[in-house]
C-alpha cells in the first residue's frame, strides 16, 4: 500500500474575505486579552460540515456523488452570518474557542446529516454520534483559561457580527499538517 494514494480530507464552506477579516479582528482580541492558544490564520478558517481523514485518491469520485446527493434537496443559497463566541467543552475546561453562526443553520444540518448518511452508504465513513454544531474554530487551547475571564470575553463579543454572506457551493478540501499549521488545498466544489 502506497501512502501517497492516501489524502486527508474534509468538505467545508469557504468563508469570503470580510467574514475571515472579522474572525481574524475576534482572534486579535482574544490574543490581546491574554488568551494563550493556538490560532490559525485567518485564511484558513472555514466552516467544516464534515471531516473525512485519510481516504484513498480512488474513493474522490464517490464523495462527489456524495457531496451532489447532499445538496439535491436545496434549491436556494442559504445565507448566513458569523456571530458571538463560545467554548467546547465547557467555560472550566475550554479546549476551542469558537465563534458562532446564525441564519439557515438548519439547512446546514441538513446537508450534514445527509453528507454523513451518503459518506457512510457509499464508502463506509462512520457517522458522526455527536450533533452538528456548526461553528467557525477561532483557537485551541491546551493550557487552563481563568472560566470568569472567558465568561467575560464570550458576554463582551456576544453581540458582535460579520454580516451576512451566501453560501452556494461545498468544497471538498486536501489537508497537509504542517509544523506551521494545516495547509488546505480545494480538490472540487460542488
Amino acid at each position: 500500500m502506497n501512502n501517497d494514494d492516501y489524502i486527508r480530507t474534509f468538505i467545508a464552506i469557504s468563508l469570503p474575505d470580510h467574514v475571515k477579516r472579522f474572525l481574524a479582528r475576534l482572534q486579535t482580541d482574544l490574543k490581546n486579552s491574554g488568551i494563550k492558544a493556538s490560532y490559525p490564520k485567518s485564511d484558513t478558517l472555514h466552516l467544516t460540515l464534515k471531516f473525512i481523514g485519510d481516504v484513498h485518491k480512488d474513493k474522490i469520485p464517490e464523495i462527489r456523488k456524495c457531496m451532489e446527493k447532499a445538496l439535491e434537496q436545496i434549491n436556494t443559497p442559504l445565507v448566513l452570518s458569523a456571530s458571538g463566541v463560545g467554548v467546547f467543552p465547557s467555560v472550566k475546561n475550554v479546549r476551542v474557542i469558537w465563534c458562532g453562526i446564525q441564519g439557515q443553520t438548519n439547512l446546514l444540518e441538513q446537508i450534514s446529516d445527509s453528507l454523513n448518511r451518503e459518506l457512510e452508504r457509499q464508502i463506509g465513513l462512520k457517522r458522526e454520534k455527536k450533533r452538528f454544531y456548526p461553528h467557525l474554530t477561532l483557537a485551541r487551547s491546551k493550557q487552563r483559561i481563568n472560566p470568569k475571564k472567558m465568561v467575560g470575553l464570550i458576554q463582551q463579543c456576544g453581540d458582535r457580527e460579520s454580516g451576512r454572506f451566501g453560501v452556494s457551493k461545498i468544497t471538498l478540501f486536501k489537508s497537509r499538517l504542517t509544523s506551521q499549521g494545516a495547509l488546505h488545498k480545494k480538490i472540487l466544489s460542488i
